[in-house]
């Protein structure tokens, strides 16, 4: 059994960050995943503006990212668990990235894959926890089990407790693999 765990949007507040680089007012839009239809800007000058050591290094990490990754080492182990995470084309994105493992959470320095295809890792005894509905539908076109982190910009915002179905998902995936 493997956790992949995404990390912005997840453990990562990226959305934070972005809105206030980019001075936005008022309520993220439910549902909007796409940063640039929210703000009214360019895909290039959205990640022009972003594409910095600093950036990427110093975004906040989530209040519950502890205890997410608590929960899915209780079911699977440390040692099981790997940060899957989408970079962008920029070495800067790449090298913040890391910095930020390493100040953040330590311990998953060296477990984490950065790459813009999730889905090659999807198989039968493999779960994702991603907060991109996209993520989710071609991990799970590729055999893997998903879960979606409820955040304002999916449809899992529906889900009032969190953690509490997090949790739930967790235990379904290990009765899942125990089983077979």
């Amino acid at each position: 059994m493997k956790i992949f765990l995404d990390m912005d949007g997840v453990i990562v507040n990226f959305h934070k960050e972005v809105i206030k680089r980019f001075n936005y007012k008022g309520e993220w839009p439910k549902g909007e995943y796409d940063c640039t239809k929210v703000l009214g800007m360019s895909v290039r000058n959205f990640w022009n503006e972003l594409d910095c050591l600093r950036f990427w290094a110093d975004l906040e990490i989530y209040p519950e990212a502890e205890e997410i990754i608590r929960m899915c080492e209780e079911y699977v182990g440390q040692e099981n668990i790997c940060l899957l995470s989408t970079p962008t084309d920029h070495p800067d994105c790449l090298s913040g990235k890391l910095k930020w493992l390493q100040r953040c959470i330590p311990n998953y320095s060296r477990n984490y894959i950065f790459t813009p295809h999730k889905r090659f890792f999807a198989h039968n005894d493999a779960l994702l926890i991603d907060d991109h509905e996209r993520n989710i539908d071609l991990f799970t076109q590729y055999g893997g089990r998903t879960f979606l982190y409820p955040r304002p910009w999916n449809k899992g915002i529906e889900s009032i407790k969190t953690l509490d179905t997090l949790e739930n998902a967790l235990l379904n995936f290990k009765r899942l693999c125990v089983s077979k």
